[in-house]
């Protein structure tokens, strides 16, 4: 009774009357404007505006009338329910912490002070358990100054050997969420695989160790894990990068729950490091510990089907990879994505056509009945016809090996001598060496007039290169060589 006492001594009813939230039951203009946007998600001003106003000079007061609704959104949003069945358990454990922090700033601005520890308290445990850092050292922090002002020298004693263990921890999270962050940003606008990165990542991973923590938590083991492998993965030492990654996806599968997040990405990055090592009975059993544990059509599920669909085409099951595919580009969700990532799956389509065009899987006879068009096929693809080193290399290798099986020699032709820019600007030898030399490959086709006899024999040594290097398939580029470039010349050669 002494908590609630003291709540209703704060929240009286003058306090409360005016809060307004969405749903209230009133039928103002305001309500109607809300679920005018919830019937029709792409409503525009100029289609709101005369199903609410009458008169244009009420312009003004249409978007006063906006910032009402975004404002009463607001004061709503603390009351969403978090735990709905659409979000995990570690998601509903985090949006709970968030809401009793909020509340707990509030019950302590109101002078709510025994409610704010009680609440800070259910904090400690919630976020104890899901390693919350960041909210575990905020409800630290309010319970030390509550019990120190009230001269609770066990509770304080208590409180700040916590803080002390957590500020360290924080402190190490922090610093490698930064280091992580600056690797990662090199791979923005350049998806190239790079020797520098090594270093970097080296030194990093240096710094992080010497910061004192006798603490550790599934946020800092990702991050230095990371940054660890990437010191491998950059020279393409896959065996190292392995021994890595596996013991501690091994440690996280002792832990009483797991952050798919965290998993899903060193996961994704194992399997990277199996498919050249050829590897892919441990690749297949790891993408299944995946889709155990990321929830079916989000994001990490839609890339984990990416790495699938390479591992399915380098392991020559095409039936499999044709399926995979029509699986998820049908998935509701998919025509949600990013369109950078439903240009990966086009660019997919295009490889199964090559297979299909070479007798290796089955058409459709709907997409026997449609010609495949090169041109709508790249037109397709506006994201990556601005990349030149990600993606680019496998659309332009694409669009030849169709042109050859078509037997449209004269365009081959007339990409003759932008395969050999493409080539010495983007895919140097030192950034992509088997795209390199594949493109190498691919230009004396062309001077040797598409004669194959000629082409297998001024090839062989090119070809030779090809088995010299393994396949570089990072987290950064993996998508770089979708098809083997030893099946995908044989198909070539066919087509000649």
């Amino acid at each position: 009774m002494k908590h609630l006492l003291e709540l209703v001594g704060v929240l009286n009813r003058n306090k409360t009357k005016s809060i307004s939230i969405i749903g209230s039951g009133q039928q103002t203009k305001l309500d109607r404007f809300y679920y005018l946007l919830t019937e029709n998600k792409n409503l525009t001003d100029d289609e709101a505006f005369p199903l609410l106003y009458d008169d244009e000079g009420q312009r003004n007061a249409y978007y006063k009338l906006k910032h009402q609704l975004r404002e009463r959104l607001f004061n709503t949003a603390f009351f969403v329910d978090v735990k709905q069945a659409k979000f995990s358990s570690r998601k509903k454990a985090f949006l709970e912490c968030q809401s009793l922090l909020c509340l707990a700033n509030n019950l302590n601005a109101l002078r709510a002070y025994s409610n704010m520890a009680a609440v800070c308290k259910k904090v400690l445990t919630i976020s104890e358990k899901f390693e919350f850092t960041a909210e575990h050292l905020n409800a630290a922090t309010k319970l030390l100054n509550y019990y120190s002002i009230r001269g609770k020298i066990k509770e304080s004693a208590q409180m700040i050997d916590l803080i002390q263990r957590l500020t360290s921890l924080f402190l190490k999270e922090t610093h490698a969420t930064a280091s992580w962050a600056k690797i990662t940003l090199k791979y923005v606008t350049d998806r190239s695989p790079k020797l520098e990165i090594s270093e970097e990542a080296r030194k990093y991973v240096k710094e992080i160790d010497n910061i004192e923590c006798d603490s550790s938590s599934q946020r800092l083991d990702y991050l230095t894990t990371s940054m660890k492998m990437s010191v491998h993965m950059a020279l393409g030492e896959y065996t190292h990068a392995v021994s890595i990654i596996k013991p501690v996806l091994e440690k996280f599968a002792e832990y009483k729950f797991i952050d798919a997040s965290y998993f899903h990405g060193l996961a994704i990055n194992l399997i990277a490091c199996y498919i050249p090592l050829k590897y892919y009975q441990e690749g297949e059993e790891t993408l299944l510990k995946i889709y155990n544990q990321v929830e079916s059509e989000s994001f990490n599920w839609f890339k984990a089907r990416e790495l699938h669909f390479i591992l399915l085409l380098h392991t020559k099951r095409y039936a499999q990879a044709s399926d995979l595919h029509k699986n998820t580009t049908t998935r509701k969700k998919y025509k949600k994505l990013p369109g950078y990532l439903q240009e990966i799956w086009i660019i997919y389509g295009a490889y199964l056509r090559i297979l299909a065009n070479a007798g290796r899987i089955e058409l459709t006879p709907e997409k026997k009945a449609n010609p495949f068009r090169i041109t709508r096929y790249l037109n397709s693809l506006p994201t990556f016809s601005k990349d030149k080193r990600g993606q680019n290399v496998p659309v332009l290798i694409s669009q030849i090996s169709l042109l050859l099986q078509q037997q449209k020699l004269d365009e081959v032709d007339d990409r003759f001598e932008a395969v050999g820019k493409y080539r010495s600007r983007y895919a140097g030898v030192e950034k992509n060496f088997r795209g390199n030399v594949f493109l190498h490959m691919l230009q004396l086709i062309v001077k040797n007039n598409f004669d194959r006899s000629r082409i297998e024999k001024r090839t062989a040594e090119l070809r030779a290169l090809l088995d010299t290097v393994k396949i570089d398939i990072t987290s950064q580029g993996y998508d770089q060589e979708i098809l083997p470039y030893e099946d995908l010349w044989e198909i070539i050669l066919e087509a000649l």
